[in-house]
């Protein structure tokens, strides 16, 4: 029999936000490269898989250039031509507001979510300005507004701390009243969301929707942690765990 899960904690890029395609696209195609919207959403979790490579294999530091290069080499750039595509990317991914494209069944999934009656969160990496970003684009804000709602959003701009530090996953248990074993967080990255929330006693869920986690033994579950491919997933679990334990939601 599963836990039940009281709260999701949610990460916002890669989840519900990736690099704008009118950005990055023309990027690719002037290198040589493929850039149909598929190819380029598989190319964001193709770049994040790269760092979280990186840093299981003893890198220290962030290396956003490696990121880069997957996203150009999944989008089929010729070698030759993987630098500019790299310098490229670089220059229109640093942006502001570069990173607004709203990922297909992202919203949808977290009403699924919603509609279990979990308590939500928002835990994010970012600058001081997501809870508006979230707001503005329509996907979720803290009480009434044209998204779906939730508990709080924790930002570590805001807060002074950022995955994978447990204290910022702290912050949105506290706020819902949650402990940890009783909830899940869901991100993209090994390195931030799946590090961070074992360290506060959270068990992760690594958004992976083309199994490209070099940890994954199969489409949901790896030997090293738990994966999901959506959050309509999430909410088919969190029912399904729900129906396990004999309580009604």
């Amino acid at each position: 029999m599963g836990p039940v899960i009281d709260a999701v904690l949610l990460d916002v890029g890669g989840v519900f936000i990736t690099p704008d395609h009118a950005l990055i696209g023309p990027v690719v195609e002037a290198a040589g490269g493929k850039a149909t919207p598929d190819v380029l959403d598989r190319a964001h979790y193709a770049g994040i898989a790269a760092i979280d490579d990186s840093l299981v294999s003893g890198e220290r530091d962030l290396d956003w250039e490696r990121y880069r290069r997957a996203v150009a080499e999944t989008a089929e750039v010729p070698v030759e031509r993987l630098q500019q595509a790299i310098d490229g990317l670089g220059v229109v991914m640093n942006a502001p507001g570069a990173w607004r494209r709203i990922m297909p069944g992202s919203v949808e999934g977290l009403a699924e979510l919603a509609a279990t009656g979990v308590s939500l969160a928002v835990v994010s990496n970012s600058d001081g300005s997501v809870e508006h970003q979230l707001l503005m684009a329509g996907i979720c804000q803290v009480g009434e507004g044209a998204g779906v709602p939730v508990a709080i959003v924790v930002d570590s701009g805001a807060v002074g701390v950022e995955k994978p530090d447990p204290r910022i996953f702290a912050v949105a248990l506290d706020a819902l009243g949650v402990s940890g074993e009783r909830a899940v967080h869901v991100g993209d990255t090994v390195f931030a969301d799946v590090a961070g929330a074992r360290a506060a006693g959270v068990r992760p869920l690594h958004l992976d929707p083309y199994g490209l986690c070099s940890r994954d033994a199969g489409p949901r579950s790896g030997s090293d942690h738990d994966h999901v491919r959506s959050l309509a997933e999430v909410a088919a679990l969190v029912r399904a765990e729900t129906v396990r334990s004999g309580r009604n939601w």
